[in-house]
């Protein structure tokens, strides 16, 4: 029986519903920068264990004054170009792609937001996990994971949400790669990504630190999710990280971490087999 360990690097049960796979084998090739030259370059340089889940399922669609402005509607933030070209999404697929081949990277979206997604994603070469509804983030990371320990049992799995923005890519890059270093030599360590805090925010996840390890390296201590304001300024001055959300480990280690916490949700997504083939097999 593992023991996890949480390591920080610098830089409700859902109703089980008709969760649909599709698979990339069939599907044609990039509109734009995301294109051949990513797939041949990744599929051959990036380890072949590694794999990638992106979380874009969620409804939240903050600022919504703004979008409604931009827009004229309310857009979730995953699929808003912040001052940029590409939606958080697609930022997010070119992002993973750098580390992670996109023939094994997983998106899961929502039903709901096909008009969005069906855009984005209908070139792409990741698989697409279509959930009916937003049910949090556990049920499609669990199903990500068992269907990446289907092919790959000694998978390294990187978790990425969608809805952010790094001014400074190449750093957030090497993040990610030091790491899948650090997930590859600690079997069972989950390694997360924080960021160096700019106040105290309340809106935001903290990462309370413990001792060091290494260099921008970290146990964690605790965990503190949107504190209130006193909280978030004693956070700031004992150093403690924001929590990006992003996250590498063996697929083993997070998937008995949900095990642990969600035994039940878990059986239940076993037991749905919702993955199919390009085929519908």
């Amino acid at each position: 029986m593992p023991t996890l360990t949480p390591v920080a690097c610098e830089a409700a049960t859902p109703i089980i519903d008709r969760w649909t796979w599709n698979d990339p084998a069939e599907l044609h090739e990039w509109g734009d920068e995301i294109k051949s030259e990513t797939r041949d370059q990744h599929a051959t340089a990036h380890d072949k264990k590694r794999w990638g889940i992106i979380l874009a399922g969620g409804d939240d669609a903050r600022p919504s004054v703004l979008t409604r402005l931009i827009y004229g509607s309310e857009h979730p933030r995953q699929f808003c170009r912040p001052a940029a070209r590409h939606t958080l999404l697609e930022q997010t697929q070119q992002r993973a792609a750098r580390s992670i081949s996109p023939e094994q990277t997983i998106v899961a979206v929502t039903k709901a937001h096909q008009d969005f997604y069906e855009t984005e994603l209908g070139g792409s070469f990741s698989y697409h996990l279509v959930q009916p509804c937003s049910r949090g983030t556990a049920p499609p990371i669990i199903l990500s994971l068992l269907h990446i320990t289907s092919y790959a049992p000694d998978a390294l799995v990187a978790i990425l949400p969608s809805d952010h923005y790094y001014s400074d890519e190449a750093s957030f890059t090497a993040s990610l790669e030091s790491a899948f270093r650090l997930a590859h030599a600690e079997r069972e360590s989950i390694v997360l990504l924080g960021a160096r805090p700019r106040g105290p925010e309340v809106d935001y996840g903290w990462i309370d630190l413990g001792r060091a390890v290494g260099e921008n390296l970290f146990r964690v201590r605790a965990f503190e999710e949107k504190p209130d304001l006193a909280l978030a300024r004693r956070l700031l001055r004992s150093g403690a990280l924001w929590n990006t959300f992003a996250m590498v480990g063996s697929a083993t280690a997070f998937l008995w971490m949900t095990f642990v916490s969600l035994p039940e949700l878990v059986a239940e997504l076993e037991e749905s087999s919702p993955l199919c083939d390009g085929n519908g097999n």
